[in-house]
This record gives structure tokens, sequence and C-alpha cells, in this order.
């Protein structure tokens, strides 16, 4: 039997691995400082600032999703 930790997609129940938790944390600081910068500039109209701080967010979202859909799945023990 393969006693080996792996790590899956759908394992909602397990740990985290760590590259999950450090994707979710970077792209959500970059799409804070661009959502920042996009608010502040006077480049882009009002509207287009509203769009665009709001795709951002989405992403935020939807990449927490994706990175708590990862776990780490722990061999069983048996006993011989």
């Amino acid at each position: 039997m393969d006693n080996r930790t792996t790590v899956k997609f759908g394992a909602i129940n397990s740990p985290k691995p760590q590259w999950a938790t450090w994707m979710f944390r970077s792209v959500a600081i970059l799409t804070t400082v661009i959502a920042f910068w996009v608010g502040s500039t006077q480049l882009l109209a009002d509207e287009a600032k509203v769009e665009i701080v709001l795709a951002l967010k989405s992403v935020d979202m939807l990449v927490l999703g994706f990175s708590n859909l990862f776990g780490i799945t722990l061999p069983e023990k048996t006993q011989s």
C-alpha cells in the first residue's frame, strides 16, 4: 500500500497546503494594491473605476475558493 501524503482537489475538510495559502495571500495583496491605485487615479472615469475594482475583488473570491478546494490527505495507518 502507498503511504505517501497527497494533495487532492476537493479535499475541503483537510488541511490546506502552504502553496495554496500563499497563492491566495499573494493574489489578495496584488489586487488590493491595484484596486487602491485604480480608486485614487484621475486617469479613469468613476464608472470604470467601479467596474475594475469589482472585477479585481471577484478574482480574490475565486482564488480563495480554489485555494480552499485543495487539501492534504494523510494515508490511513493499517495495523498488521
